[in-house]
């Protein structure tokens, strides 16, 4: 039930830093709104100054950490802190998201760029935000082809294409 009442903001949050546009005065005041909630929720908390950088797009780490606050149960993530950590295989990840990755990473939510590289600094684009969303959706079954020209059967990210636009999402 959690996940299904957090998924439409975990969808506007994702949307607020993944496609960026050049905003009016009235469209910046709705973005300080919605930071500023997201910050009181404890969903984000900004860089080690504490700002939010919403102009500069999400990184494969930041929307990790995202992720976690809303998948997870943040009492239970501190209290397996070692065992999250210890699940985050990527040697790339700095050690300041490797609790959010690993927690991400154990939890079937993300994956790597290899086996060996989770590219943690790579900003998120549309096939690979609609993937690690549809990991935290529980990769439910696919009932129709995706139907973007840009998209191919060939891309890792097909099915979670082809999933987000049979539910409306893409």
């Amino acid at each position: 039930m959690k996940q299904k009442r957090l998924l439409p903001l975990f969808l506007c949050l994702c949307l607020l830093f993944v496609l960026p546009v050049k905003v009016s005065a009235a469209d910046n005041s709705e973005q300080e709104t919605s930071a500023a909630y997201l910050r009181e929720q404890g969903i984000m908390v900004g860089d080690g100054n504490g700002e939010m950088n919403l102009d500069s797009g999400l990184t494969r780490a930041q929307l990790a950490t995202v992720l976690t606050r809303l998948h997870g149960n943040p009492e239970h993530v501190q209290v397996d802190q070692a065992f999250y950590t210890g699940q985050c295989k990527f040697p790339d990840v700095p050690e300041w998201a490797r609790l959010y990755v690993g927690y991400c990473y154990a939890n079937g939510l993300v994956g790597g760029i290899s086996d060996t590289e989770f590219g943690p600094d790579l900003h998120i684009r549309r096939g690979d935000f609609l993937l690690m969303l549809y990991g935290a959706a529980g990769k439910p079954a696919v009932t129709s082809p995706a139907s973007f020209t840009d998209v191919s059967p060939s891309d890792y990210y097909y099915t979670a294409v082809s999933w987000a636009q049979a539910n409306g999402l893409a």
